[in-house]
């Protein structure tokens, strides 16, 4: 069964669901299971360096190969993180109700288990939120189809008005009071980044264009300087 947008979990809890292949590889679908861990090992980062900012666009990766592969869709699971500087969420795949595939974990603790139980994550990691994979993966694809390497602006802001819209819906279907204004302090906090971020873009942009008029400028008045300094052509005087 494929899990579309329209489904909706409480953002605190992993549903318990059937076997089979609706996101959630159960102990006694071996073959299938054995089969994710493999494709998902080679999708795993190994260091800090090459993890960081790609927890959600490696496991959108992963989400559209297990589709293309063994018609699996996966469901992704996102966490909150507090007090750290550097990271406001992470995201990973949802494996069944207690493990998830987590192809970034080297920016949990340095570890870079794939395998992790849900459980295990640190104290600051909360309000874990299970969502379809197919509530993103298309917006995903477009967005690298225009602009390969990173997210688009555009990408962004579906991605966060998306999520927005599924946590308040999945908090109101629930009556979770603490759904509620967790996502309504997600939304906040993504319309911030999403501000700071285009700004940020702005000023990169402008710093460039204006770099590029000053080589211009330097270019120029080199060949300036080039041409005052060649010498004319000397005529010859006849005399008779």
């Amino acid at each position: 069964m494929n899990h579309s947008s329209n489904e909706h979990v409480s953002p605190f809890k992993t549903p318990r669901r059937k076997p089979g292949r609706d996101g959630q590889a159960k102990g006694g679908d071996g073959a299938l299971r054995a089969n994710l861990v493999a494709l998902a090992d080679r999708f795993r980062l190994t260091t800090v360096q090459d993890a960081a900012g790609h927890c959600l666009s490696v496991s959108l990766d992963f989400a559209l190969a297990a589709r293309q592969f063994y018609g699996f869709e996966t469901r992704l699971i996102r966490w909150s993180v507090i007090d750290d500087r550097n990271y406001a969420d992470h995201w990973a795949v949802l494996l069944d109700d207690e493990w998830v595939l987590d192809m970034t974990h080297v920016q949990v603790d340095g570890n870079t288990t794939l395998m992790a139980r849900i459980d295990s994550y640190p104290c600051n990691f909360r309000n874990a939120r299970i969502y379809p994979c197919d509530l993103l993966t298309g917006a995903y694809v477009e967005s690298q189809a225009q602009d390969a390497g990173r997210f688009t602006s555009r990408f962004l802001w579906y991605c966060g008005s998306r999520l927005f819209h599924h946590d308040m819906h999945a908090a109101l279907l629930a009556r979770d009071v603490q759904g509620v204004q967790v996502a309504l302090r997600q939304g906040a906090q993504f319309l911030v980044l999403f501000a700071i971020g285009n700004v940020k873009r702005w000023l990169a942009g402008r710093a460039r264009r204006l770099m590029d008029r000053l080589d211009e400028q330097q270019r120029r008045a080199r060949r300036l300087g080039h041409e005052g300094r060649t010498p004319g052509k000397f005529g010859t005087t006849v005399l008779g």
